[in-house]
């Protein structure tokens, strides 16, 4: 018996882990990344690699003043205390309590005949009872196999899943937010493009009235030109409108209801990102992604979590310890008020002279087996086992799925550079298409019609070029995202 209760403390104060913690295995070639308390909320500023300081202040404001960031920055403090709390677990609960009572005493009176050689005792005018009593309690649970480990265990990785939600948050709202940023772009691109179009259609206009009155011309062109301008000036209020719903969405991302003027800036060219690596890029990239190291955190969590499932299995040990004092400076009939201090600090004296006689106190453990559960146990190691597996699968899934759009993102930048080199081909040729057209429409060797048709393909096609372009943006935007970072140039520097 004393052999078993020398191991039973042994344990308790160096403990057992049952349970480790198991080895995440590959997806795709790719080991999980070691994952670690976060330094930084925020993340990486991909978006410093366009070169807009503009934008850049922009995506810093909206980080900054976010609804949803801030709440998600609440649920954290939550997460952080839940830690806090699973670690306290672990250490010894010390509570004092301390108990006093004070009452007016009772006078008691000898109603006796006289008794030679008998004096009753002397009664105070103001008696009053005191009473004082603490109590020192200690409880501790030893961890003896590693159940308090696992539980502070999870919570941890639970706090580092939950940072890496809130940067997943903060990547998604700086791609909005360059997104508004470039479709602001575009539409101030569109609406000049027009303001270009409408004057030159407004001269033609002039042109074929002229010709029209000289009897050189036809009415039906005159007509027709009225249309076509007519139609330019029907896309200025469309686009905006654009302009005007991307300047709101920004401020509400801003958590305001009221647009800031200028927030979107005034540019109407697009940044040009520079060509991807000629070998491409390292899958080994999606690794910086928050939701990958989030998958991470929580898969470790739930091994956590099996792990205190396990340990539920074997003894538990508890250790309680009490002490008490108490001083109680009465006589029978009471203490007068005048005397109580000093009845008070003789009985101090006594506790501290004699510590020994004047404490009680105790300790004791229990020792707590499982011995039946009606399956509760194995219940709750299934539960955390199976939650485990589908986390396990989870974590494949985000791995894959972030390889895949990293492969996309790249392919439709390479794709997207390639139409945007055929647009231009386009446009040069159409561009050249429209001159010679109204050179010769001029010159009375074609129809007005012929001269229209070159005008409207040449809008078409340069309205087709500003989308593109700002659609190259766009897919590098979605490429950063996917990497959660600025891609490296070729000679290894950022764009």
């Amino acid at each position: 018996m004393r052999l078993l209760a020398t191991a039973l403390l042994a344990l308790a104060g160096s403990g057992c882990v049952l349970h480790g913690p198991r080895p995440i295995p590959p997806v795709a070639d790719l080991k999980a990344p070691a994952i670690g308390p976060s330094k930084s909320l925020q993340p990486v500023a991909w978006w410093e690699s366009l070169g807009d300081p503009k934008l850049n202040s922009t995506v810093k404001a909206v980080l900054a003043t976010n609804l949803d960031l801030h709440a998600i920055d609440q649920q954290l403090n939550q997460q952080r205390a839940l830690v806090r709390l699973r670690r306290a677990g672990m250490l010894p609960q010390v509570n004092l309590a301390v108990n006093g009572n004070f009452q007016p005493g009772q006078v008691m009176e000898f109603n006796l005949p006289p008794i030679p050689g008998f004096e009753p005792p002397a009664q105070p005018e103001d008696p009053y009872a005191v009473s004082l009593t603490s109590q020192f309690s200690l409880a501790y649970e030893a961890d003896l196999f590693g159940r308090l480990r696992h539980g502070k265990a999870a919570a941890e990785a639970d706090l580092m899943a939950a940072q890496a939600d809130r940067q997943t948050t903060a990547l998604l709202l700086a791609g909005r937010t360059v997104e508004l940023y470039l479709a602001a772009i575009e539409a101030r691109a569109q609406l000049k493009q027009l303001e270009v179009s409408l004057e030159l259609q407004e001269k033609q206009l002039a042109l074929l009235q002229n010709r029209h009155q000289k009897g050189l011309g036809d009415l039906l062109a005159v007509h027709q030109q009225e249309q076509l301008i007519a139609t330019t000036h029907a896309q200025v209020p469309l686009l905006k409108n654009r302009l005007a719903s991307a300047a709101l969405q920004l401020a509400a991302l801003q958590g305001e209801t009221r647009t800031v003027p200028g927030a979107l800036g005034l540019r109407l060219d697009f940044p040009v990102p520079e060509a991807l690596p000629a070998d491409g890029l390292s899958a080994e990239l999606i690794l910086r992604r928050p939701d990958v190291a989030a998958a991470v955190s929580r898969l470790r969590s739930a091994d956590h979590r099996l792990g205190e499932a396990l340990v539920a299995r074997y003894p538990s040990l508890r250790i309680q310890a009490n002490a008490g004092l108490g001083i109680a400076p009465n006589s029978p009939t009471g203490v007068e008020l005048a005397d109580l201090g000093e009845a008070i600090g003789d009985d101090l004296r006594n506790i501290f002279d004699n510590p020994g006689e004047q404490m009680a106190w105790n300790i004791g453990g229990a020792l707590s087996v499982p011995l039946f559960s009606g399956g509760r146990v194995k219940a709750q190691i299934e539960t955390a086992q199976a939650g485990y597996r589908a986390l396990a699968l989870r974590y494949r899934k985000t791995v894959v799925e972030a390889v895949v759009e990293m492969s996309n993102a790249m392919a439709a930048e390479n794709s997207q550079r390639a139409y945007i080199k055929r647009l231009e081909a386009q446009a040069k040729a159409v561009r050249a298409t429209r001159d010679l057209a109204l050179a010769r429409y001029g010159d009375g060797l074609i129809g007005y019609q012929s001269y229209l048709q070159a005008e409207l393909s040449l809008n078409q096609v340069t309205r087709s070029l500003i989308s593109a372009r700002r659609q190259l943006v766009s897919h590098r935007v979605t490429l950063m995202r996917a990497i959660a970072g600025p891609v490296s140039s070729p000679k290894g520097g950022r764009q």
